[in-house]
């Protein structure tokens, strides 16, 4: 049975997570009274992004807050289908079946075009929603990443999302790390202004994501 919220796994030898009660540690370090600057430093629009990993390419861990109520969060990221309206670098989204999709991109050079098919899960604990994914197939050596929703009042929410992407490429790992890094926070200004775009074409009951 899987466990949550899960870490990102160990599929990847380049690659080892925190487990998943570190990133329950990561929850309350953000949502309660642990850290007060880091908080404040969200609240105040700062997206704050990390590396995640002791060796070889590490995760990017970026955490912001989102104006827009926690629901809405969950069902932009969740909606691999419509990445192509928003996420920056994608070129073609698709949703295969219940819960598994094919996600393509045109990165920087040397990567260029790739594709995934991935698999997602979502999942909730309390206020708080998870998802997760991971590559079944694809032109990368690794892709997965996680994502945790908690509202913060009722119209905002604290959005941490967290990503691994190996590239088949002689790149150096700290300049592949470097890339993740900037990739998380561009997702999260990408996962903002499509929020505001949600939330602008829909009337007040019933939120749901404006299709293309």
């Amino acid at each position: 049975m899987t466990r949550w919220p899960p870490s990102l796994s160990s599929v990847h030898p380049l690659h080892r997570a925190p487990a998943a009660a570190a990133a329950l540690a990561l929850i309350s370090f953000v949502g309660a009274t642990a850290s007060a600057d880091l908080l404040s430093d969200v609240k105040a629009g700062k997206i704050i992004a990390s590396s995640v990993g002791d060796s070889g390419v590490r995760a990017s861990r970026a955490i912001g807050l989102v104006n827009a109520p926690a629901a809405v969060v969950e069902q932009i990221v969740g909606t691999f289908e419509e990445y192509k309206a928003f996420v920056p670098r994608c070129v073609g989204s698709r949703r295969v079946k219940e819960g598994a999709y094919v996600v393509e991109s045109d990165l920087p050079w040397p990567v260029n075009r790739t594709w995934v098919y991935v698999r997602a899960e979502r999942k909730s604990q309390g206020t708080t929603r998870f998802l997760r994914w991971r590559m079944l197939n694809g032109t990368l050596r690794a892709f997965e990443g996680m994502a945790w929703i908690q509202p913060l009042g009722n119209d905002k929410s604290v959005l941490t999302y967290q990503m691994l992407a190996v590239p088949h490429t002689v790149a150096p790992d700290a300049l592949i790390s470097y890339g993740l890094r900037e990739a998380g926070k561009e997702m999260i200004e990408a996962i903002r202004e499509r929020a505001a775009l949600v939330l602008a074409r829909t009337p007040a009951k019933g939120v749901k994501v404006a299709a293309h």
